[in-house]
């Protein structure tokens, strides 16, 4: 590489942005493999320096944007080109491409974009087969995947692009559950990942699917993931255990209790956890509504606790990977929220998250606004959400909160319909 442009982008990959892809990998594919990798692969190349030109545009906002569009037009010319020949697209470079192109569109604001490059890996990952026992860097970019996918599944509220069934060879998914010894960080974080596709593949069945008729089978597979979380919980590695807990401040200026963990890898793991286990309280099948609306009741206070811990390990774990890679999990969770300083916090750290990585963040906060019941009182009165000082939405329960939750499914969509719990 001899452009001094080029070598910029590089640097600023190497050093800030592959880590974001790298948090659950210890190889650490993205940060030691790919940058000599793209040295003799020219669409990896431009889809690292698209991503990372992308990113200081963001971040600084002197740049003009034309540097990245031009190195994102001419990597997607190649990956048009490439993705035709099965025997050119089944190198790792190009699954590793198509997931830096991907990213490169969702931290800005092509939301329609990255779905279609999503659309575009998961052919990718058919056609080759890759899947999460996969070798080298091609399993590594599987995880990657497997990341978005279930995180583009949390913001769609709909089951995830490739099923559960691809993630693992056909006899590997009972050794992950008590036959092999006490599993890596690495594995138990992609198996929490896993876990969270199965959770909310189900509950999305249970939205779309529960009747008499269907009951019994979809309780049989609720019972079948609670023993696998069961499992996966008590072989959790000792590192996930907080290096700190700090009680909540008596001030609304610091209304999260405190977790410390070891690292951004461990944050980040313990905030899919805390979802999965929500989430898997509001996927059990109930014969009727009422059934329903009794249970939220009893598990309420867990539901919460859940939400919570989610949303303050970002509000004081600030890290840039673990931030990036929780966003989809901070707006299922905010959904949860009842107290109004809890709510402004995760505002607040909407907006640092925009501020240092670039993310967009905007969509998130004016949707949660939106299911909190702010946005019209705001509106009303030309306000801010920094000027709120007492509740300003309406009543609800935290288990009414969860009936809604489980009624409208993401928040993006249920800002767009009127109502209120």
């Amino acid at each position: 590489m001899t452009a001094s442009e080029d070598s910029f982008y590089m640097e600023r990959y190497c050093y800030v942005l592959a880590s974001w892809f790298d948090i659950f990998d210890s190889t650490k594919h993205f940060s030691k493999v790919v940058p000599h990798l793209s040295l003799s692969h020219s669409l990896l190349r431009l889809s690292i320096l698209a991503w990372a030109a992308k990113h200081y545009y963001l971040t600084k906002l002197t740049q003009s944007v034309d540097t990245s569009l031009a190195y994102y037009d001419r990597a997607l010319r190649m990956l048009t080109t490439t993705v035709s020949d099965n025997s050119m697209s089944s190198s790792p470079a190009v699954f590793a491409s198509c997931l830096l192109l991907a990213i490169s569109e969702l931290m800005g604001d092509s939301y329609q974009d990255w779905q279609l490059h999503l659309e575009g890996t998961y052919s990718l990952v058919m056609t080759h087969g890759w899947h999460g026992h996969s070798v080298g860097l091609g399993g590594a970019c599987f995880w990657v995947y497997a990341r978005m996918d279930v995180l583009s599944s949390l913001s769609t509220a709909e089951c995830s692009r490739l099923p559960t069934e691809l993630w693992l060879p056909t006899n590997d998914e009972a050794e992950l559950y008590g036959l092999l010894s006490t599993p890596s960080t690495e594995d138990w974080s992609n198996q929490t990942v896993f876990l969270l596709a199965q959770i909310h593949n189900l509950l999305c069945k249970v939205r779309a699917e529960e009747s008499a008729d269907t009951f019994s089978s979809l309780l049989a597979t609720w019972n079948a993931l609670r023993e696998k979380i069961q499992l996966h919980q008590q072989r959790q590695p000792y590192h996930f255990k907080p290096l700190a807990v700090l009680e909540a401040s008596d001030t609304k200026d610091d209304s999260f209790p405190t977790k410390r963990y070891l690292n951004e890898s461990i944050s980040l793991a313990t905030q899919f956890w805390d979802v999965a286990k929500l989430l898997f309280i509001l996927a059990r099948p109930e014969r009727c509504r009422r059934e329903r609306s009794d249970r939220y009741r009893i598990e309420a206070k867990t539901f919460i606790t859940l939400a919570r811990q989610t949303i303050a390990t970002s509000v004081h774990n600030r890290h840039e990977a673990n931030w990036v890679g929780a966003t989809q999990l901070l707006s299922v969770t905010g959904m949860a929220l009842t107290d109004w300083a809890e709510r402004k916090a995760l505002v607040k750290c909407f907006k640092d998250i925009h501020l240092r990585t670039g993310w967009n963040t905007h969509e998130m906060i004016d949707a949660l606004l939106a299911w909190w019941g702010w946005s019209a009182p705001l509106n009303e009165r030309g306000q801010s959400w920094t000027d709120v000082h007492e509740e300003i939405g309406p009543y609800a329960s935290a288990s009414e909160w969860m009936l809604r939750m489980f009624d409208c499914g993401v928040v993006m969509k249920a800002a767009r319909m009127s109502g209120h719990p």
